[in-house]
């Protein structure tokens, strides 16, 4: 703690000074020697001294770090001794702004707020953080402390997508969105019950978006139809403990071909006009010669309406109940109805 002692005399119009007098900075509790010198000074004896003490921070009296459930009210308080007396702000510490709430619940947003007492009330989860109380009264330098709030809540999980299908041999990704405070601990597990861990079968990341905010995923790998079923994203602290489910199913794969497929995948060629209504885009329509002895086949160009030769196989397929046929070319993959 340092001082600074500044000297004035109130003296008449004959008496002057010899030298000035220079400011002193001591610390606090030393002693300090001036010389004043005038001349002329006759029976002038008026003056004074003033002395003045940059702020300190009163920490037996300022609210240290502190923890509140979701909905509560907390009062902070900060107090500074200093001459001039020191003025006491408060901002958040991520620069975001605070909220205060009359009695009615009307909202204020503020970046400052000015005065020893910070009261916030029905405190919400993005809230939380640190908070700093700042003293200043022009005599450098200004001080603060730091004071953190914590926000306790029950956990919560969003789900993005609660079902998911995949075919076999594939890759799948599970992901779960948690809030909650204190940290929970979360976890992966099977319908069965058995816990999933980062093995050859399965990879789970945990990545921390903020105090309160956890993304968990869950990396399937080389799906298999054992593999189907319900998985459970759980996260629990001291709060309380929730789970939510989400269920692997298989689909049909692009590359598998089901029962009602015919087993030969035969290669063939035949000329094709493609369908140029709004309706069928994407379509191919058999044309009135089907000729298959042909080795390529003739499609037109959707964009310039130019030929383009392309070799293609195709097959047979039960699709939704219809039977359709899979023509897959060099260019794309058709479904023709039948």
């Amino acid at each position: 703690m340092n001082t600074t002692l500044r000297t004035n005399f109130v003296l008449g119009n004959e008496p002057e000074f010899i030298q000035p007098i220079a400011n002193q900075t001591i610390p606090l509790g030393r002693d300090a020697m001036f010389t004043c010198c005038v001349k002329n000074l006759k029976g002038y004896r008026i003056g004074y001294l003033d002395v003045v003490i940059p702020p300190d921070i009163i920490y037996e009296e300022t609210s240290s770090d502190i923890m509140v459930p979701e909905g509560g009210t907390v009062k902070l308080v900060c107090k500074a001794r200093g001459y001039p007396k020191p003025h006491i702000t408060w901002r958040r510490e991520d620069y975001e702004e605070i909220i205060r709430k009359d009695a009615s619940g009307i909202k204020e947003r503020v970046n400052i707020h000015e005065g020893e007492i910070l009261k916030l009330v029905r405190l919400s989860r993005t809230e939380m953080g640190a908070y700093l109380c700042i003293a200043s009264n022009g005599i450098p330098p200004s001080v603060s402390k730091r004071i953190t709030i914590s926000v306790h809540f029950h956990p919560v999980i969003q789900v993005p997508n609660q079902l998911v299908g995949a075919p076999n041999g594939t890759n799948v990704t599970l992901e779960c969105y948690i809030e909650a405070y204190p940290k929970p601990i979360i976890y992966w597990i099977r319908e069965t019950g058995e816990m999933v861990a980062t093995n050859e079968k399965y990879e789970t990341k945990v990545e921390s978006r903020s105090r309160f905010e956890t993304k968990m995923t869950l990396k399937i790998k080389n799906f298999q139809a054992s593999d189907a079923g319900s998985y459970k994203c759980n996260a629990k602290n001291s709060v309380g403990d929730v789970e939510s489910s989400i269920r692997i199913h298989e689909i049909p794969g692009p590359a598998k071909h089901s029962n009602t497929e015919y087993k030969e995948n035969i290669k063939h060629s035949e000329k094709y006009n493609t369908r140029n209504n709004e309706n069928n885009k994407g379509f191919l329509s058999p044309s009135k010669n089907n000729n298959i002895a042909n080795n390529t086949n003739y499609l037109n160009d959707f964009s310039s309406n130019r030929s383009l030769t392309v070799h293609y196989q195709y097959y047979v397929k039960v699709v939704f109940g219809y039977t359709a046929i899979i023509v897959t070319t060099s260019v794309n993959k058709f479904l023709i109805p039948l």
